[in-house]
């Protein structure tokens, strides 16, 4: 899933904070744009908690029922973005990841509104697999990179720089 913190907002100044607890015993997770993924069936409580520059807090709370199939992104043994953080002139992205089952994996890039201004497919094969992505159409900002193969879903945040 895709939390997004976006509309936040502060009347008397900035926020500078944005604090996600999804209710699943998973570690806290900071930023505007979180992909998170449950592990089991239930409703949760997702808690965003935004501080701004003079120490106020409010939360919000969301109601997550996840049912049916679940995608467990542990089962990917793991992905790897190398990039130097934030990204800046090259706009490139260096991803490491291994497969157990070869088959056709999506590359997607979606912006701090959730929505897709990149995508690919591949077909791959199993065992470590490297890819090297030109994204120089990326204006500054921040980005979700969404990994999606046969075996689950795996996504990694990251900058863009001018």
């Amino acid at each position: 899933m895709l939390f997004n913190a976006s509309s936040s907002s502060d009347p008397d100044g900035t926020v500078a904070t944005y604090t996600w607890n999804f209710g699943d015993n998973t570690p806290e997770e900071t930023g505007i744009l979180i992909q998170h993924q449950y592990a089991n069936q239930g409703t949760f409580n997702a808690v965003l908690t935004v501080a701004d520059n003079r120490g106020g807090t409010d939360t919000d709370t969301l109601v997550v029922v996840v049912s049916g199939t679940v995608s467990i992104i542990a089962d990917l043994e793991g992905i790897d973005i190398f990039y130097p953080n934030p990204l800046t002139e090259s706009k490139e992205l260096n991803i490491g990841y291994t497969l157990k089952k070869a088959g056709v994996v999506t590359y997607e890039v979606r912006n701090y509104l959730g929505q897709q201004v990149w995508s690919s497919q591949r077909n791959v094969g199993t065992g470590n697999i490297q890819e090297r992505i030109q994204l120089p159409f990326l204006a500054p900002g921040p980005y979700i990179f969404l990994l999606r193969a046969p075996e689950g879903n795996k996504g990694q945040k990251f900058l863009v720089t001018e």
